[in-house]
């Protein structure tokens, strides 16, 4: 009998079960049973993603405002104005993500979370029953996005 100290390994074996172990990239992803996105598409969403957010927060400032002073007088639910200063609060969130989100900092990925949270809260106040269900549908696609891209941040 060999002894199991004296058998060599090919080198090629080592290599292919060095790379298996290396979890995917959306590894967190993948035990759900979902798709990942594309490298590509990730990289791309990591370069730009910074100006959508940039954006989106000021223009959700800029809505928010608008609530403020249009929206309280013609609602009759009485929930406009707790609505505007959650997509406030969730603006403001999202204009200081950008800064950690340029720098590729997991605390911009955080508070993007909290943001989109807060704006959920925020359209699910002052709508009807069909917009929060395509609110709570757009909240799980950005989710989505979003747990693709949590790799790319860092400590």
């Amino acid at each position: 009998m060999t002894d199991p100290k004296d058998i060599q390994i090919p080198e090629e074996i080592l290599r292919s079960e060095r790379k298996q172990a290396s979890p995917p990239r959306n590894a967190n992803l993948g035990s759900l049973g979902m798709p990942g996105l594309p490298p590509a598409i990730i990289d791309l969403l990591v370069r730009y993603g910074p100006v959508l957010v940039l954006a989106a927060g000021a223009f959700g400032a800029l809505n928010a405002v608008v609530m403020f002073f249009g929206q309280p007088l013609a609602s009759s639910s009485g929930l406009a104005l707790p609505s505007a200063f959650l997509g406030l609060a969730a603006s403001i969130a999202m204009l200081l993500a950008y800064v950690w989100l340029k720098q590729k900092r997991r605390i911009g990925w955080n508070t993007l979370a909290l943001a989109l949270i807060a704006q959920f809260l925020s359209q699910i106040l002052v709508t009807g029953v069909g917009s929060m269900l395509f609110a709570g549908v757009e909240v799980m696609f950005a989710m989505y996005v979003m747990l693709q891209l949590r790799d790319s941040y860092s400590g």
